[in-house]
Parts: C-alpha cells; sequence; structure tokens
C-alpha cells in the first residue's frame, strides 16, 4: 500500500516522554528501544576507559557542542540487575532533545502550515496518525519508557497533562547553542531554533514547582527519575553546514553544553549519527567519488565529523567521571549500529540498498530525497513497509531502527565497553599500544579477522626492539621504566606463537634498506637492518610455520589483517610498496601516513628554527618538516590508489596519523589535554622536555603524574593519543 498525504491533522495529547534536566555543569542525553520481547534491563555499567578525540579546531566552541550533543540517561544510583518490575525502579523519566525524541511539543499549540511532520505518513506505523514524532512511530525514547513500565511521555508543552511520572521537553530544531551564537557568526538565517537546551532547562526549572513541593522532594524524585538529553548537536551543526561554509569551520561547533545534576546518580551520554550516511546530506553534498565509504557509500568528511563530535564527548565523560565519583556516567552508541545498518542492513531486517529514505520523493542521487517534496509534502510518498528501511525521511529514523539502538543502549552493545582481556581473541598482537584496549571490545564492528600481522617502526613495536638492540648490544630506554606505565604497569615485551597473528614492527625501522644510509656520514652506524623489506622477509620465514602449502596460506591471509606502516619517519631522521603481503592473499591492508614531523619534540628540540617564520602560527611546530610530511602523505595516498586500482578485490586502506595530531596540538584543551601541548610527559628537561642525554628512562629523567593529559610521551605520543588515533583508524577501516 502506498500512502498519499497533504492532510492536516491535530494530534492527541497522549504522548511518551523522557525528560532531561541540566545544571551546575552536568548534562544528560538518551534515546533506546524496547526488545521485541519483553525483559527486564540489567544495571548499566559506566564505561571502562576514556575515549579521546581524534579531530577539532576551536577550542573554546569545542568544549560546548561535544557535550551538549550527548543524551544523557540518569537512573538510579542503587539500579541493581532487576528481579522486581523495572516500573519501580524509576518513578518518572525527562527527556530533552531535538526532533530525534520530540514527542509533540512543536504542535501542541496548532500544526503550523509548513510543518510537513504533522501530517501523514508520519506515524503510520504505531499511532496510526501524526503525533509530532518525526518518524514513521515510536522513537528511542517511547521504547525506554514501554521498557521500563512508564507511559508514554507527555510534551511538556500539553495542556491539561501530568507530569508526576515525567515529561518530554525536545522540541524539532532544538540546538545545543543560544540563538545569538549563530547570529554573532552570520548564520541566523540558517538556524530554525525552536527551543535550545538552555530553553528546555528553563521550562524543566518552571515545571519543578508542579510537580514537587520542596527542593528536598524534587531532589527525591530526581533520584528516582530517569533523564535523557539529546541527542543535541545535529542541528548546530546544520547552521554552518547548509550555509556552505568550509567544513573546517564547521569542526569549530563542537560546542560545550554543561551535564546536569539535579540529584541525578547515573546518567547515559549518547552521541550523534553519522549524518554522512543520511540521504539529507547525501543529495545536497555532492563529492567526488573517493570521498565516499567504498563500501558504505557515506560521506567520509561528514562522518568524521560526527565521530570528532563523539570522541570529544566521550572524553568529557571520562573528565566527569574524576570530578563525579559518585556519580555513574555512561557513553551510549548513536554512531556504531547506524554504521552497522548501512553496512549489514540485512543482519537487520533492512533492505540492502544505498542510504536510501523510505518516505520522500525522487530527487539527486538514489536517495528518494527531495527538498522542494519531503515525506509529509505533496508528491512524496512512503514505502509500503517501514520496518525494512532504516531510514524514515531522510533526516530521522524509522522505528524499526530506533528499536534495535534503544536494545543495544539498555542490553550493552552501543552502551558499555567491555573488559577487553575477556572478549581478546587476537591475543598475540598490540598493533599499538592502544589497539590493546580499542580493537578486542570493537571486534564485531569493524570486521571479522582470525589474525593480525603488523609492520612498521617504534609507533607499532611491541617488544623486538629490546631484542634487536640487544642483539647488537645497544641500550633500549624502551625496556626500562616508566615505559608502561599505564596499562601494563612495567615495559612490556614478551614471547608467543603467532597463529592468530605477529607484530614485525622494530623501533628505529626505515622503508629504504641499511645500505642506503651507509654513506651518509655520520648516519650510517646508527641504522640497523630492520627496514620493511627485512621485516617482509622475516613473514616470509615464519609462513611455513603458519600454513602451507601456498594455496591454504592465501586462505589463512584471506582473513588476516594487515598494517603496513608506519614507515617513513626514520628514513627523513636520518637524512611504498615494494613486495607487500598481497601475494600472499591479504585482502585488508592498512598503510598509515607519518605524523607531522614538526610537531615532535625531539626536532623541534634539535632542530630549532632561528627564524620565528620557520614555525606554524597556529601550532608552533616547524613548517618545513610538516612539510615533508604533507608531501610524503600525498605520495603514499596516489600509491595506494594505484595499488587498489591493481588489486579492486583487495582493501587497501589509509590510516592517518597526520590529521588527527595536528588538531589536537591545535586545540588540546577539546580533548583534555594540557596546553603545553608540545612537552613531553618523560624526559630531562628543556623546553619541550627531550633531552637525548637524559631521555626518557634514563638517569636524570623525570616523568608527569598524568600521561593522559599529554600527546607525547618520551618524543612519541601517549597511550591517550594513540588511543584515540586508533579509534579513528578502526572508523577508516569500517567506512572504508
Amino acid at each position: 500500500m502506498e500512502w498519499k498525504y497533504g492532510s492536516r491533522q491535530w494530534f492527541e495529547s497522549h504522548y511518551m516522554i523522557t525528560y532531561v534536566s541540566r545544571r551546575h555543569g552536568i548534562q544528560l542525553l538518551v534515546a533506546l528501544s524496547i526488545h521485541d520481547t519483553p525483559r527486564l534491563p540489567p544495571r548499566l555499567t559506566p564505561i571502562q576507559r576514556p575515549l579521546a578525540t581524534n579531530r577539532s579546531i576551536d577550542h573554546s566552541i569545542a568544549m560546548r557542542l561535544s557535550i551538549s550533543v550527548a543524551a544523557v540517561l540518569v537512573a538510579l544510583a542503587v539500579l541493581r540487575p532487576p528481579r522486581v518490575a523495572v516500573a519501580q525502579k524509576y518513578a518518572a523519566i525527562f527527556n530533552f532533545g531535538d526532533s530525534l525524541v520530540d514527542a509533540g511539543n512543536l504542535v501542541v499549540d496548532g500544526i503550523p502550515d509548513y510543518l510537513a511532520t504533522a501530517r501523514l505518513p508520519y506515524g503510520m506505523t504505531y499511532f496510526g496518525y501524526p503525533t509530532g514524532r518525526c518518524s514513521d512511530g515510536r522513537l528511542v525514547v517511547d521504547f525506554i519508557a514501554q521498557e521500563v513500565g512508564l507511559p508514554l511521555l507527555p510534551p511538556s508543552k500539553a495542556k491539561n497533562a501530568t507530569f508526576h511520572r515525567g515529561a518530554n521537553f525536545a522540541i524539532t530544531g532544538a540546538t545545543s547553542l543560544d540563538t545569538p551564537y549563530f547570529q554573532g557568526r552570520g548564520l541566523g538565517h540558517t538556524v530554525w531554533n525552536s527551543g535550545s537546551l538552555h530553553t528546555q532547562i528553563k521550562w524543566f526549572q518552571d515545571m519543578k514547582a508542579s510537580i514537587c513541593k520542596s527542593p528536598q522532594e524534587c531532589r527525591d524524585l530526581f533520584r528516582r527519575s530517569l533523564f535523557i538529553v539529546g541527542e543535541f548537536g545535529g542541528n548546530d551543526y546544520n547552521s554552518p553546514l547548509f550555509a556552505f561554509r568550509p567544513l573546517e569551520e564547521v569542526h569549530t561547533f563542537v560546542p560545550d553544553v554543561k551535564l546536569i545534576e539535579e540529584g541525578a546518580v547515573e546518567l547515559v551520554v549518547p552521541g550523534v549519527l553519522p549524518i554522512g550516511c543520511f540521504p539529507v546530506y547525501l543529495s545536497i553534498f555532492r563529492k567526488q567519488p573517493e570521498m565516499y565509504g567504498r563500501r558504505s557509500g557515506c560521506i567520509r568528511d561528514l562522518n568524521t565529523l560526527s565521530w570528532v563530535h563523539n570522541a570529544a564527548l566521550q572524553r568529557k565523560i571520562a573528565e566527569l567521571r574524576l570530578k563525579h565519583p559518585g556519580v555513574r556516567i555512561m557513553y551510549a552508541d548513536y554512531y556504531t549500529p547506524a554504521i552497522q545498518f548501512v553496512l549489514h542492513a540485512e543482519k537487520y531486517g533492512f533492505l540492502r540498498q544505498t542510504p536510501r529514505a523510505c518516505c520522500g520523493a525522487p530527487g539527486v542521487g538514489e536517495y528518494n530525497f527531495n527538498l522542494t517534496s519531503k515525506c509529509g509534502d505533496p508528491g512524496s510518498y512512503a514505502c509500503d513497509d517501514p520496518s525494512n528501511h532504516w531510514s524514515w525521511d531522510g533526516i530521522h529514523l524509522t522505528e524499526a531502527s530506533y528499536g534495535h539502538i534503544a536494545k543495544g543502549w539498555l542490553y550493552a552493545p552501543y552502551s558499555t565497553t567491555r573488559s577487553t582481556m575477556k572478549l581478546l581473541r587476537i591475543v598475540l598482537v598490540l598493533l599499538l599500544p592502544a589497539f590493546s584496549s580499542c580493537l578486542p571490545c570493537r571486534r564485531r564492528r569493524y570486521g571479522d579477522y582470525d589474525s593480525i600481522y603488523s609492520f612498521g617502526d617504534s609507533f607499532a613495536d611491541t617488544g623486538n626492539g629490546a631484542v634487536v638492540f640487544a642483539e647488537h648490544s645497544l641500550f633500549s630506554p624502551a625496556t626500562k621504566p616508566p615505559y608502561g606505565m599505564t596499562f601494563f604497569g612495567h615495559p612490556h615485551h614478551r614471547l608467543h606463537r603467532f597463529r592468530q597473528g605477529a607484530n614485525f614492527a622494530v623501533s628505529g625501522a626505515t622503508t629504504l634498506d641499511a645500505s642506503f644510509f651507509s654513506d651518509i656520514p655520520g648516519v650510517g652506524k646508527f641504522v640497523l637492518n630492520t627496514s620493511s623489506s627485512v621485516q617482509l622477509g622475516w613473514f616470509d620465514s615464519l609462513k611455513p610455520s603458519l600454513c602451507s602449502p601456498a594455496q591454504e596460506c592465501k586462505g589463512f591471509f584471506h582473513k588476516s589483517l594487515f598494517f603496513m606502516g608506519e614507515f617513513g619517519v626514520n628514513d627523513y631522521s636520518f637524512s611504498v610498496f615494494g613486495k607487500t603481503p598481497l601475494e600472499d592473499g591479504a585482502k585488508a591492508v592498512v598503510v598509515p601516513g607519518i605524523p607531522p614531523l614538526g610537531c615532535m619534540p625531539p626536532n623541534l628540540a634539535m632542530f630549532p628554527s632561528t627564524d620565528p617564520a620557520g614555525y606554524e602560527p597556529g601550532t608552533g611546530c616547524l613548517r618545513q618538516f610538516n612539510e615533508i610530511a604533507v608531501y610524503h602523505n600525498t605520495l603514499l595516498q596516489d600509491a595506494i590508489k594505484n595499488v587498489q586500482k591493481n588489486h579492486p578485490d583487495v582493501r587497501v586502506i589509509y590510516a592517518e596519523f597526520f590529521t588527527p595530531v595536528i588538531r589536537i596540538v591545535q586545540s588540546p584543551g577539546t580533548f583534555s589535554f594540557t596546553s603545553d601541548i608540545l612537552r613531553c610527559c618523560c624526559g630531562g628537561g628543556g623546553k619541550y622536555n627531550f633531552n637525548m642525554s637524559a631521555g626518557c628512562g634514563m638517569p636524570g629523567a623525570t616523568v608527569c603524574e598524568d600521561p593522559s593529559r599529554h600527546l607525547f610521551w618520551d618524543g612519541l605520543m601517549t597511550e591517550a593519543a594513540y588511543h584515540f588515533i586508533a579509534d579513528g583508524w578502526l572508523n577508516s577501516i569500517n567506512e572504508s
């Protein structure tokens, strides 16, 4: 059947609501959905580790949107695995947000003529009529309310409604930031702000007098209530995007909204969706073919914006957990399930197709989205079965999608970080220090690999350097404390079998063979024979112990992930594709670029510029060194494109080192790093705390109290830095 419309209809005042409160620096946001079969939700568990951010620019603004975009679920502090009705655990739900969770506030005073979401087929699946919800049926907050045994939350503006069991303050078009913020940046005409987070909080504060008689009674109620804030931020980003401002400017809109603490003791903070996958953006922002994800078809740089926001948010959540040890704060993921809907549609009962709206009209591309004939407008139509589509109107999700997301939030996959060691199937290799905690818990998201093989230098060396240096009677500071202090508690190297992977990386490794450097005065004696070709030779020698004959090896390596690099830093410091695992049957190869050499403390300390113009004004990094890195990465990406053309059945993925480091240096506060960002945590003094005669691990060196606040450890990166770089790489692997 096909829905045609243009009719107007009033809404009943029987809605579901979630509620958000905000005050004294804490914000809440949530959107969940219910199970197919009623089940009691287990106790929500907090995130196990902080996750840093990869990219952002302006500090003052960045601290706003990253928190404001979160939806926080506030639960009881004493919530235990329930054996009695969950309804007894939550006295009420209070929800704040935008169109993703609006239950009708925009239409309680009448339906605006321009509002297509107030017409059929909106509401067709569950209610049978439009309710003001921007979906075919229920929203995440609706599923949550039903799951915990509460009625659908009434819109906070509803007349003659009672709010003792909760209210929904969300309203379509809401932003995290107030309207003057956008007007001051010349964006007033691109933002339609019906009620910012500040406004919704004021509505909440005005309502308190009608639901409790004293401050203590309010606190008692709120301690037994669930608070949901958001998702906020999407509309904030839309204002510069739809004004076609440069994407770099949009990155500065990761703003700062405070989580609230009205007596809530358990919070869930959701991130934002991957906007590059949504038909509205795919239709408006046409890109060159290489700007789309190879598997997803999504716009890469727009998804990067979402990812940056979420990473910054998670970093702030980690800070809040330290500041509020009595409050359990959890991150809830919108991004991952939405990406999974695109990549593995059949798994969720969706059609395998280009990201396409269920309800809309033909427009640019195959997305069924047309700005002049949106869902609810004359000329648009709805698909026969919204349950097999993840996108409803090209902007919002279907009820089916919200159901899957809610399930994940309530029952773990998208709401909590699991114990690394319990899930670790790839037990032999740490591709980076960060991957030890990052990869295992995301395995289902990023592919099913039986093994991982890594080649590279000190950025990926997990112990080979100690062996090689000892063979040449050379001292390796990395074998001494404080190396390894953050995660392992001691310097780390170990012996393994290699069936599930191996790491061939060695500190000091170069792309070129040692013979290349032998004739360079004062250089050759420092270069060990551990180049990329030597490491590939070690790999060849290892193969007979892994598989035989050759055909078995090809099948074995089809299910393996290869990391080729990062190579190049040591080649430049001392003065790419040759043979690769491709011929061995590799089907997924990750090739990292190099970091900004001009920002690395060793180069800053040893090669200072006498000319102030030799330093970049925005970073303080050495300009010429960074230009070398940019040139190298450009050539590398060109080479990767050629390899991809010659091997179309192989995924060759470029992994970014340069951009995340630069963005952290430009805006350290956004990622909760110290403002003295170019200074090593561990070293022997000087402007950059780097001293060749007193390196980290040597007599005279000192170590900072909190490495997680530093980008650089000893001249290379800290675990905290590697953590969010690794997360960005995982995102690239998933998107490619």
